[in-house]
């Protein structure tokens, strides 16, 4: 039963990952990333796993290459290039490295694995394919890691280029524009605990999932006030006052207005901006593109308590 519930997390979370870059909700933060740290610091952090496996990691880099990119975006690229390589590779060498070249720079993830045939080379990138997987056994990957891949390189501007030899080993290089180095200073202030003390209105029509909110939220000495429509939350938010520093919203809630609708409702009522997490399982790309829309936060289920708390104290500060 956990094998079969890891396997449908990671696959429910994949798919949620591709139906958000579809509809434009995943929006790249360009900057000047130190891409040397980046290599050697992944380098350092998988070396373990490749010795686990009795791989060989070799990783090298130059001192001081910067690149103008996302860098949390383009993390995430390297490491399913790289998790693909240890995954295949059952022997050998995995080479992680990264140069310049002109005024590009390119990060190179090359294996000694098992190989894609030429005529499947363009077929990797497709969603659930895998070169040897014909069961779909979920043990052996899903198939999306490299359609993850594919799209956010074009949502960073990033090119994929991919070189392989069945039974040889396959390179993948991910090209860059490159940039000068430059400092970048971010300032982060904790403030204390931006969530105890809150009153916080969480409108959820499934009792179970609300229940289960109300505990949580409270137990971080959250006031909750609870709803299981939208029309029943405007009837609360008026006989308090909409006195709320934040709202929690299902979108879906059965006949009525959506969660949504209801928080746009309430913080036209309060005469202000109200944070705004809205938490949905829904992929639907339009739907996701409607929410984003509205300028409110979003969440999807499941929702675990540590990324909740951490979201819920984004939007209070």
């Amino acid at each position: 039963m956990e094998d079969a519930l890891a396997g449908l997390s990671n696959l429910l979370n994949a798919i949620l990952d591709i139906s958000r870059i579809d509809a434009g909700v995943v929006v790249p933060h360009m900057k000047n990333t130190d891409i040397s740290e980046m290599v050697q610091r992944l380098g350092a952090e998988y070396v373990n796993r490749c010795r686990h496996k009795n791989l060989k990691l070799r990783c090298h880099c130059k001192s001081d290459l910067h690149a103008i990119t996302d860098s949390v975006q383009l993390e995430r690229i390297i490491r399913n290039l790289i998790e693909n390589a240890i995954f295949y590779t059952e022997r050998g060498t995995l080479l992680f490295s990264a140069r310049g070249s002109g005024d590009r720079l390119r990060i190179n993830v090359l294996d000694t694995g098992i190989g894609i045939p030429e005529s499947k080379l363009t077929n990797i990138f497709e969603e659930f394919y895998q070169v040897k997987n014909p069961t779909r056994n979920h043990k052996q990957g899903l198939g999306l890691g490299l359609a993850i891949v594919k799209r956010l390189a074009r949502l960073i501007g990033a090119e994929i280029q991919v070189r392989s030899r069945e039974g040889r080993g396959s390179l993948f290089t991910v090209w860059l524009p490159a940039s000068a180095a430059s400092s970048i200073l971010s300032i982060y202030s904790e403030g204390g605990d931006p969530i105890a003390g809150r009153h916080i209105m969480l409108i959820e029509d499934s009792p179970e999932v609300r229940i289960g909110f109300q505990l949580l939220l409270e137990s971080w000495n959250c006031t909750v006030s609870c709803a299981e429509s939208g029309e029943e939350a405007l009837k609360i938010g008026k006989e308090e006052g909409w006195r709320f520093d934040a709202i929690i919203a299902d979108d879906r809630l059965g006949a009525g207005m959506s969660g949504t609708q209801t928080a746009i409702q309430i913080a036209t009522h309060a005469g202000r901006s109200i944070p705004t997490l809205i938490v949905t399982g829904d992929t639907a790309p339009e739907r996701i593109a409607e929410i984003h829309a509205s300028g409110f936060e979003i969440m999807h289920k499941p929702v675990l308590p540590d990324e909740l708390s951490r979201r819920i104290a984004h939007l209070l500060r």
